[in-house]
């Protein structure tokens, strides 16, 4: 298994990553299951949360997918050709949402040594 950093948006109740040749092409090959995991926090910094989605992947090509990829912002992180679409159809959705703990909390605070 491994793991990569990827850019998505929701799409139809799927996901759509806009990739280039390489590594995550391979991976997805013949419908694979894959998992994708999203954290984030709110503007505030006090409540964070934690999605995992678990589907198959598979390369698409039809123009309107990448229309419709496009017009919902997804577009490339880094320089270079990202020409290829994987629409990630989701088998399974977990998640948990959970208020961020003061920092006092994460931790015992260091005693000064003797």
């Amino acid at each position: 298994m491994e793991i990569f950093p990827v850019n998505y948006v929701p799409s139809n109740g799927t996901l759509l990553i806009r990739t280039g040749e390489g590594t995550k092409l391979v991976a997805v090959a013949g419908r694979r299951v894959v998992s994708l995991e999203a954290d984030g926090l709110n503007q505030y910094g006090t409540i964070a949360w934690s999605v995992v989605i678990k589907g198959r992947a598979a390369v698409v090509d039809d123009a309107e997918d990448f229309q419709d990829a496009a017009d919902a912002g997804l577009f490339p992180w880094q320089a270079g050709a990202k020409n290829s679409l994987i629409r990630v159809t989701p088998e399974e959705i977990t998640g948990r949402r959970f208020v961020i703990g003061p920092p006092m909390q994460w931790w015992a605070p260091l005693e000064p040594a003797d």
